[in-house]
């Protein structure tokens, strides 16, 4: 790809042009493979959990999330609807960042975290909280609907399965869409007085004990 960058950067941009100004997602580019790969050899292969599904997903899918996602985080930083208390998929903000706010807390671990994302939830919350309307919508609309992949076992694909929730693991996008499906954790935390802090799908929650001595 790189060597024949200069023959294919214009009908490349020409195709994420077409997918924002249309707010379509092509639906060629909505398919993952899905690899499981065992997360350690001395694990027993027949126990299905013991795998971790490795998701591919083609160039030019990443190339039009990346091109979102640049206007994206764009938006964020001029109009701050971003939560400040969210570590990781930002700049600036890691492990470290999480650390120095949390020093004891209840740690809320979502299994299969990027699953657990409803699409009706999220497209409301989407307008409701963060603004995007018309073709903005409609581009995550249509990347979100109908996504699909097939699990490769030694070159042999399954059949396609349809996403009913969720986003694509291994995307672009995803990592920003779950953090603004789960913004609204931060309105329920705020309104019971309890602080809290995101680390991509972890949340740490806690409140201070307060001590009172007399002399």
């Amino acid at each position: 790809m790189k060597d024949c960058l200069d023959f294919l950067i214009n009908p490349i941009t020409n195709i994420v042009n077409k997918s924002l100004s249309l707010g379509l997602f092509p639906r060629s580019m909505k398919v993952a493979i899905v690899k499981p790969l065992i997360k350690n050899h001395t694990m027993d292969c027949s126990i299905l959990n013991n795998y971790r599904p490795v998701s591919n997903l083609t160039f030019l899918s990443k190339v039009i999330e990346k091109a979102v996602a640049f206007h994206l985080n764009k938006y964020f930083i001029i109009n701050n609807p971003n939560e400040s208390l969210q570590s990781a998929y930002k700049s600036g903000h890691s492990t470290e960042t999480a650390l120095v706010w949390v020093n004891n807390d209840i740690m809320m671990d979502l299994s299969a975290a990027f699953d657990t994302v409803d699409h009706n939830v999220l497209f409301s919350r989407l307008k409701g909280m963060f603004g995007p309307s018309g073709k903005v919508l409609e581009l995550f609309r249509s990347y979100l609907q109908q996504l699909f992949q097939k699990v490769s076992v030694h070159g042999i694909l399954s059949n396609i399965q349809f996403f009913v929730s969720g986003v694509p693991q291994g995307s672009v996008l995803g990592p920003l869409v779950f953090t603004m499906y789960t913004r609204h954790l931060v309105i329920i935390a705020q309104r019971y007085w309890v602080k809290y802090h995101f680390y991509a799908d972890d949340t740490q929650l806690y409140i201070y004990h307060w001590i009172l001595t007399m002399s």
